[in-house]
């Protein structure tokens, strides 16, 4: 049987029973939340050693990585708040206000028991035996979950079996049972433990929230309570010493754009996604010592289409700090506005431009033909090829947890996360506060969404690398070749890391894994003469 043709909104809507006073003050509410899951201020009057946001700003002097280094007063509060900063910022009345859903549930239940569950729809009626099965698409290598994180030595297996069996009780409706298991694994898990033990919490909690339905209200809560720029750059700081995950993110991008445009004396970057800004810096200091004059440098920053998804904004800011301090001419612009909406009169395109589309893992945010008869999936791919850029790089997860039946989609996110978490573990600490901020933050919010949200309110849906090359070639783009030159220097950069940490090429694609198991994939394209 196709996924694609038994998909269908699953909204589920919160009965009456959970806790919930909708008669509250939602500041109240709000606050209650944050205290819960770890994202409250805290109490001035009070030193929390354990604080995860730090309020010094960090010391970019010790490293020089995608030109972090230099980048000495792009995340001062004067710049933030400076109303000289030569940065646009258009909002639209079209976004997507069906995302912004005010937060109204706690992350964690004291006590399952009595929870109403969700009833199953009627076309899903045969969802149970089909979720018996292996997955069909275990997009990290072939065989089951427990054939694939047995292989790379993930310790504790008999603790992630026991995740399984609940979920499999979550699925099937056995409440008791469910409630007991998740009474057990709470007591052997801890979010600051070994990497199976972190990787089991944030499931077994997104369970919880699934099971009380609360998973809406928790995901929209936690985009909103984003931390600090500072504190973010701090965390991207830690990691890429210690894992090439974010450091490739950045740096191949970046030597696509830079061939695609070199010698171009205007060059304008539409980022999908923009998020926190951080890829930019190292490519416009590349820009910078150009021989003979560094170019003009504009960069429009589409908001990420999540909730509290970032301040474009306040990036662009930071950016023409940077970007005065080394002496590149430069502009940014922020939009805010659905992606499938956007067209080359909203981006203010010009003729003495050379175009360079960027998105690195946003696009996977977007609804598909499963939930809209109008893929917005497809509808943006359509308006970028409209755009005729120079160059569209994309770089996403190589994961296959876009899937109606909740046992499959379960259990390809397992694998790919728990992956992720293992060799995060192998290069950090595991008391690191940064290490904490980049999992709660960044893969403890994937994860609930994935596993407790359906329909319109799950946003992370992603697919195979081959699956987007199959659909970026619809929209008429063809694949770029990677250069030996640019491949080379990629593998000089994964010298610095873990000899588990692998790069491969597949066509035009570049892949990053971690023992055999691929977990990133990155290409450049360009438009088809075809």
């Amino acid at each position: 049987m196709d996924d694609s043709d038994q998909r269908e909104d699953r909204s589920i809507t919160p009965e009456q029973g959970h806790g919930v006073d909708k008669s509250s003050d939602l500041e109240v509410l709000e606050h209650e939340l944050m205290e819960l899951i770890g994202l409250e201020e805290p109490d001035p009057g009070e030193q929390d050693s354990s604080q995860l946001l730090p309020e010094e700003e960090p010391d970019l002097s010790s490293s020089d990585f995608g030109g972090f280094a230099t980048m000495r007063c792009s995340l001062s509060t004067n710049v933030l708040d400076n109303p000289e900063c030569d940065v646009t910022f258009d909002a639209s009345e079209d976004e997507d206000s069906s995302m912004v859903i005010q937060p109204e549930v706690a992350w964690m239940i004291d006590s399952p028991v009595g929870l109403q569950w969700p009833k199953p729809s009627p076309k899903y009626q045969h969802e149970e035996d089909l979720q018996q099965q292996p997955p069909s698409l275990l997009a990290t290598g072939k065989g089951t979950y427990y054939q694939v994180l047995e292989s790379v030595g993930l310790p504790s297996l008999d603790l992630v079996e026991q995740l399984v069996e609940c979920a499999r009780a979550v699925s099937s409706h056995d409440v008791m049972r469910a409630n007991l298991l998740v009474e057990e694994i709470r007591s052997k898990v801890s979010p600051l433990g070994t990497s199976t033990q972190r990787i089991v919490y944030y499931f077994v909690e997104a369970l919880v929230a699934r099971v009380s339905a609360t998973g809406n209200g928790l995901f929209t809560a936690m985009c909103h309570a984003r931390p600090t720029a500072g504190a973010m750059l701090k965390s991207v700081e830690y990691i890429m010493e210690r894992s090439p995950f974010l450091s490739v993110r950045y740096f191949f991008p970046n030597q696509v754009i830079l061939n695609a445009c070199r010698g171009h004396q205007r060059i304008h970057i539409v980022d999908y996604g923009a998020c926190f800004g951080f890829q930019w810096p190292a490519l416009m200091q590349e820009l910078a010592n150009t021989p003979g004059g560094p170019p003009y440098l504009r960069i429009t920053g589409i908001d990420s289409p999540l909730p509290g998804g970032g301040s474009a904004s306040d990036v662009g800011c930071m950016l023409r700090e940077y970007a005065q301090s080394i002496g590149l001419p430069f502009k940014f612009r922020a939009v805010s506005k659905k992606w499938e909406n956007i067209d080359a009169a909203t981006l203010l395109l010009s003729d003495d431009e050379v175009l360079a589309v960027n998105c690195m893992f946003r696009q996977t945010n977007l609804l598909d033909e499963s939930v809209l008869a109008e893929s917005p999936r497809k509808v943006w791919l359509n308006r970028v090829r409209s755009l005729n850029p120079r160059v569209f790089v994309q770089g996403m997860n190589n994961a296959s947890y876009n899937v109606p039946f909740f046992m499959t989609r379960f259990l390809e996110a397992l694998t790919h996360f728990a992956l992720l978490f293992d060799a995060i573990d192998c290069c950090s600490q595991p008391e690191s506060k940064e290490r904490h901020l980049l999992e709660q933050e960044k893969y403890g919010r994937e994860i609930v969404n994935i596993v407790a949200c359906e329909g319109l309110e799950r946003v992370e849906r992603a697919e195979t690398y081959k699956q987007w090359h199959s659909r970026t070639q619809r929209a008429k783009f063809e694949l770029l070749d990677i250069s030996d030159q640019v491949f080379h220097d990629t593998e000089s950069l994964m010298g610095m890391y873990h000899q588990s940490f692998e790069l491969h090429r597949d066509q035009g694609w570049l892949l990053l894994g971690w023992k055999g198991q691929i977990l990133h994939a990155f290409s450049g394209w360009r438009p088809s003469s075809s």
